[in-house]
């Protein structure tokens, strides 16, 4: 959508962004989740966005401390967007949003509303207890990373099963699909989760999150003998878009 179409500019100035009493409304709700989508396509451009982790919710943070000047409406926003991002892609690297914008008070209305938001990041960011997390590819800075969890016999060379979470190439956390995964260990495999390239986190493509999934196969085979794993039993599989991404990889 060209930003200079004048009926887009004609209803981002009919939006009252600091209306409280508008907080109650779905449609205002909906309209500013629409302006902040539309909005970050031409934040991304700009040079600050173009390379790190969780680029939409930085985007969106930056429209809504430019646009929104009442605190209330801004800290409901703020909060919103953090929870959403949280919620779909997982709280890694998200501390500085959150710490930042707590302690100065800007981001949540109370304690209550920010404990789930805390407990997300002590949760993600903590010492894992029934896997190992390694990094199996640097992107600007960035670790992606691989969730091992272990075969139940380590004195033997096992299958292995990397997983691809889905959510349409756009959302997604390692971790989805967690009950499958922890049967497939069960039957003996060695379980990889994998963390890769989304367009909510990196203004990923689908070419990227394909290449992160040739990058973990890669990855996967120079290890073998590390994670304890039979180079030549390694499946994969997924779960939506997770799933068309498994099924392109050959070795």
């Amino acid at each position: 959508m060209s930003v200079s179409w004048v009926p887009r500019i004609a209803a981002i100035k009919s939006i009252n962004f600091d209306n409280t009493q508008s907080l109650s409304s779905a449609n205002y709700i909906g309209l500013v989740d629409a302006w902040l989508h539309d909005g970050r396509l031409e934040t991304l451009k700009e040079k600050e966005y173009t390379t790190g982790d969780n680029r939409w919710l930085c985007a969106k943070f930056k429209l809504i401390n430019a646009k929104v000047h009442n605190t209330e409406v801004r800290r409901f926003f703020l909060h919103r967007i953090l929870a959403e991002q949280i919620d779909e892609n997982g709280a890694r690297t998200t501390e500085k949003h959150r710490e930042t914008k707590c302690r100065n008070g800007k981001i949540g209305a109370n304690a209550e509303q920010l404990k789930p938001l805390k407990d997300a990041l002590v949760q993600e960011n903590g010492p894992p207890k029934d896997r190992v997390a390694y990094t199996y590819k640097q992107v600007n800075g960035v670790a992606l990373q691989t969730h091992v969890f272990p075969a139940k016999d380590p004195s033997k060379l096992s299958p292995a099963f990397i997983w691809f979470h889905g959510g349409s190439l756009n959302t997604g956390h390692w971790n989805y699909c967690s009950v499958l995964c922890r049967s497939l260990q069960a039957e003996g495999f060695v379980v990889i989760q994998v963390e890769y390239r989304t367009s909510q986190r990196f203004d990923g493509t689908p070419l990227d999150a394909l290449s992160d999934v040739y990058s973990v196969g890669d990855w996967t085979i120079k290890n073998a003998n590390k994670l304890h794993i039979n180079p030549k039993q390694i499946m994969t599989g997924g779960f939506s878009s997770g799933a068309s991404l498994a099924s392109q990889w050959q070795y």
